[in-house]
């Protein structure tokens, strides 16, 4: 994923989207379809909750949404314990994602693909 905007893209309209719930579903079920083993997504069936969990390595990226108010933190993770939980703003949030996912990308072809082949 190198050079490919196709996530900056994504999270571009996450950012700037006047339904920001619409985008966090959109976004998260793309990840979920990318990386399975990597991601949880979740709706709430009567409330207008969303969490979203990305594992990728020693980072957990995680975002919640109530109504229209997106939380969001970076985890820590050394031996599948969380040893510090920043809270972040949602652009900070978005940035250091795309950046892991590259990262990610970079270091594995079938991430790289599976990447290319959910955010198109």
């Amino acid at each position: 994923m190198p050079g490919d905007e196709r996530f900056a893209v994504s999270a571009e309209l996450l950012r700037r989207g006047r339904d920001v719930r619409t985008m966090v579903e959109s976004l998260g079920d793309r990840l979920v379809a990318a990386l399975p083993d990597h991601v949880t997504f979740q709706r709430g069936r009567l409330s207008r909750r969303l969490a979203l969990a990305v594992d990728l390595g020693a980072l957990r990226f995680r975002l919640e949404l109530t109504g229209q108010r997106p939380e969001t933190w970076t985890d820590h993770i050394v031996r599948d314990v969380c040893v510090r939980s920043d809270e972040i703003d949602l652009d900070a949030w978005l940035a250091a994602l795309a950046d892991a996912l590259e990262q990610e990308a970079e270091r594995s072809v079938t991430v790289r693909l599976a990447l290319q082949e959910a955010l198109s």
